[in-house]
């Protein structure tokens, strides 16, 4: 639950790619708001304040005021994402702080809003480019060194790549017999 000294330690900060405060004295549209959670979620997650302007003051807000409850789901049917949002009663004026997650690993959060699957980059919202893209969807690529490969043989190993395995190993484990085993001992025991 946030108070307002919380309000206060956050507008001490600048807007960044996971921070975003809109003035929306009475209203914010449902564009923005999917396009906004969306951005930030994709970003890594973080908060949208509304009240508060681009200067970081308190101007309040009346945005969602009596259907505060209802947001979050629409929040949900809008981006596919949870996001928990609270009204706080600060001195000048009434803030509405949405706490966005992150997007799940390897998923990028579409939006409904102007955006299809918006991104922050510093304060802005921009379209995810290909580069973000790749770099989103490659997180959930398997590791393929930990696969194992069908009818490897000891012969098909790079055999300078074994001996620094070996020479690595019995460095960490202060075993230098280690030196002298047999490939096959090494991986065995590895």
């Amino acid at each position: 639950m946030y108070l307002p000294e919380d309000i206060n330690d956050i507008i001490q900060n600048r807007e960044t790619a996971v921070l975003e405060f809109k003035e929306a004295r009475s209203s914010f549209s449902d564009s923005h708001r999917s396009d906004y959670c969306a951005a930030i979620a994709n970003s890594g997650g973080g908060r949208l304040l509304l009240g508060i302007n681009n200067d970081g003051q308190v101007t309040g807000s009346s945005a969602y005021a009596g259907n505060l409850s209802k947001i979050p789901h629409e929040v949900y049917q809008q981006i596919g994402l949870t996001v928990s949002i609270e009204e706080v009663t600060h001195p000048q004026g009434r803030v509405v702080v949405f706490d966005i997650p992150a997007r799940p690993v390897g998923q990028r959060i579409r939006s409904n809003g102007n955006y299809t699957y918006p991104i922050r980059k510093g304060e802005s919202i921009i379209e995810m480019d290909d580069e973000d893209t790749r770099s989103i969807l490659n997180e959930v690529q398997p590791d393929f060194s930990s696969g194992i490969v069908e009818h490897l043989k000891i012969g098909d190993l790079d055999t300078s790549a074994l001996e620094n395995f070996k020479r690595r190993r019995a460095e960490k484990t202060g075993n230098s017999g280690l030196l002298t085993a047999t490939p096959e001992q090494i991986l065995t025991d590895a």
